[in-house]
């Protein structure tokens, strides 16, 4: 079950990450607040990113030694 919960988080951010990007470069403000904004999303989703993937490579090596 966590398996499945972080690999959701962590593909579901990533996507969700990629969109906003994706809009915040389209219909985003100046270029300088535009990259200040870029920045902390993405730093934002790396903490969440670094514990899911964490998660999913534990949780992964219980299963396997099932």
């Amino acid at each position: 079950m966590v398996h499945l919960l972080a690999t959701s988080v962590w593909a579901g951010g990533l996507l969700m990450l990629g969109l906003t990007l994706l809009a915040l470069r389209v219909r985003g403000p100046e270029t300088g607040a535009r990259q200040r904004v870029a920045a902390e999303l993405v730093a934002r989703f790396s903490g969440v990113a670094a514990a899911s993937v964490g998660l999913i490579l534990a949780s992964g090596w219980l299963l396997s030694a099932d």
